[in-house]
Formats: C-alpha cells, structure tokens, sequence
C-alpha cells in the first residue's frame, strides 16, 4: 500500500503528562527526565498531538502506521505505544521494553486502516528507574502515515 501523506511533529512540541519530570529542549531534541532526587518516579505519558489531514486529493485518508523516534539512557525503557483518534484506541501495544542507546525509530501498523478526520494523539509511556544520569529519554519526533481510504 502507498503511503499518500506523513504528518510530523517535531520533540519541541511534546506535552509531558507528569508535572515533575524536567524537559530540556536542545540540538533540535527534547530530553525528558525525572526530578532529581526521586528514586522511585512513577511511570507517566508523554503526548505528541499530530496534525490530520482532512482530505488528499478529494478523498478521505485512513491512518496505516505511526513511528516516534528516540533514545533513552540505559535505566530508562518505553513500556507503552498508544495512537487515538477522537476517543478511538487504534494502536495500543503494551508489555513493551524499548530502549535505545543511539536515536531509533519504533513504528507500529495501524490493523486494517483507520479512517480519521480529526488529530490524532501518539503517546509513549516512560518508565525511569531513578533519577541518575542515565534516566532519561529523548525524543526527535512522532509521526502518523496516511493514506486514501
């Protein structure tokens, strides 16, 4: 199947679920960590909102995948990868163990196609041992391939 349109976000418009977690925006990157000082931080979401497009070429669009791309410190693992449209779960993979120690790009298939019209909301779920030089995560981008339904 051909992919007819990509929509990227770039890491610099990330909204980070957990009020305590620090997010530094450098080099084109944001990298999220826990506060320092927390042992035990609780695992949380971060959310990429991606822009949707209504219609291409006159017709309706389905998404058919979504990627993120990040590294993470060796303490840090990304435990869930969930896409919504509306109130819609149309990927949800969770039990996962991703950490990658140079920048990565995870990407799931949408099953079947999923016809969308409004944004469409990525969120990974971040689970940091501690709060040492090695918990952290960042993140380059999240983006949801489309294409005619």
């Amino acid at each position: 199947m051909a992919i007819k349109y990509v929509s990227r976000i770039h890491a610099m418009g990330i909204v980070v679920r957990n009020p305590t977690w620090q997010t530094d925006r450098f080099q084109g990157l944001s990298e999220v960590r826990p506060r320092r000082g927390d042992t035990s931080p609780s695992p949380d979401t971060i959310y990429f909102v991606i822009p949707t497009p209504a219609m291409i070429d006159g017709d309706n669009m389905k998404a058919v995948s979504a990627a993120v791309r990040f590294r993470t410190g060796s303490s840090t693992r990304v435990t869930e990868f969930t896409v919504t449209h509306n109130s819609l779960v149309i990927i949800h993979k969770t039990g996962l163990s991703l950490s990658h120690s140079s920048m990565a790009v995870h990407d799931e298939t949408v099953p079947g196609g999923v016809p969308v019209q409004h944004s469409v909301l990525l969120e990974v779920k971040v689970d940091f041992t501690g709060s040492g030089p090695d918990d952290f995560i960042e993140l380059a981008y999240a983006e949801v391939s489309f294409d005619n339904i």
